[in-house]
């Protein structure tokens, strides 16, 4: 019978970047608001380390009687695992948010971005254990607020 536990950050995405194109209507009296949809590709840099034991335990005699059989003499044993892998994935990007010029150059908005990088098999290798190929899908959602300033010159006013 084996019994694997483990622990640790599974994974953490050192790096996330996104090249994005943006459609978007203008509103309001002098076309302060915008409302946008975006798309485009993704990349991120992935590091996965998983840590633990697997607890192994073997019967070396089984007694019959009394039904059912027993171990009577067995041994256990622990053997630890300390996986770890690191990739850069590739995937795409969708989005939609609104903008609001609020003042000469300055501007507020809010976003939501959805990155999808697919499912695909890692590779992850353990110095005791060898390697071992695990798969990994990732998909993030994030939610934008920001604060923009606009150079050159600012809105026309009328």
């Amino acid at each position: 019978m084996k019994t694997a536990r483990g622990q640790g950050n599974p994974s953490s995405s050192r790096f996330l970047k996104e090249r994005r194109a943006r459609l978007g209507y203008t509103f309001g009296r002098l076309g302060e608001g915008m409302v946008y949809a975006k798309g485009g590709a993704a990349w991120a840099h992935d590091k996965y380390q998983f840590n633990g034991q697997v607890l192994t335990s073997a019967c070396g005699v089984v007694a019959i009687d009394p039904f059912p059989p027993q171990c009577v003499l067995g041994n256990s044993f622990v053997t630890p695992f300390n996986f770890g892998a690191s990739e850069t994935r590739v995937g795409w990007t969708v989005g939609a948010g609104v903008e609001w010029a609020v003042w000469e150059n300055w501007s507020v908005k809010l976003e939501y971005d959805y990155l999808d990088f697919g499912s695909r098999t890692v590779t992850f290798n353990d110095p005791l254990s060898g390697p071992a190929n695990i798969s990994v899908s990732q998909r993030i959602s994030e939610v934008k607020l920001g604060v923009n300033y606009r150079f050159g010159s600012p809105l026309p006013r009328y």
